[in-house]
């Protein structure tokens, strides 16, 4: 008898970890402990929290000589969409890029949960390694609405049509830098009442 308790305690204290282990690892790849995120997208190695750039037959893929892929916007607008469990306060992005078209870039995001309401940015410029050109926006995210959990940014280059044959756009990576404020208490709960959302029929 005394083993059977001990079995079951030694159940439930495996049973505890297991769920606090679980937790932890959502807050650590969802929820930031500093407040502070930053995800890097490159069409070569996708984050688990961005898609492709979309739609594709605006950005096809090119493959260079030494085999890594990297998009070419051919079309205006092209957009990036970017699911957080969590709301975040602002986002930073930057874009590594060579523009061989008569269009200026531009960064926004869509503010609307439904519809459509784009908040555009010119870009602060500086120039990279290999002749890339980075160009970064930074946008209060507080009032945007996300779509089912979705961020949607969009990067533009208006006037720019395939059919003009005016050139296009490499991109060849994107970093986002996103902040909110530390974790706390308040996160745990959250998570916790969604993660029993999903759990129940």
């Amino acid at each position: 008898m005394r083993t059977y308790r001990y079995l079951i305690a030694a159940h439930r204290i495996v049973g505890i970890c297991m769920i606090i282990g679980f937790f932890s690892y959502l807050l650590h790849a969802h929820i930031p402990f500093t407040g502070t995120k930053t995800i890097v997208y490159t069409s070569d190695a996708l984050h688990g929290q961005i898609g492709r750039l979309r739609p594709l037959d605006r950005i096809p893929q090119d493959t260079l000589a030494n085999g890594r892929h990297i998009d070419r916007m051919v079309e205006d607008p092209v957009y990036l969409d970017l699911k957080t469990i969590v709301p975040f306060d602002k986002a930073r992005l930057s874009v590594f890029y060579k523009n061989e078209t008569p269009y200026a870039l531009s960064l926004g995001v869509n503010a609307a949960e439904k519809g459509w309401n784009i908040q555009t940015k010119e870009l602060e410029i500086e120039e990279g390694e290999d002749g890339w050109t980075i160009g970064s926006s930074e946008f209060d995210l507080t009032a945007v609405q996300r779509r089912k959990e979705v961020y949607q940014f969009l990067i533009s280059a208006p006037g720019l049509r395939y059919e003009k044959h005016e050139g296009s756009i490499f991109i060849s990576k994107i970093i986002i830098h996103l902040q909110r404020k530390p974790v706390s208490l308040s996160d745990f709960a959250f998570l916790a009442k969604k993660f029993s959302a999903k759990l129940s029929p």
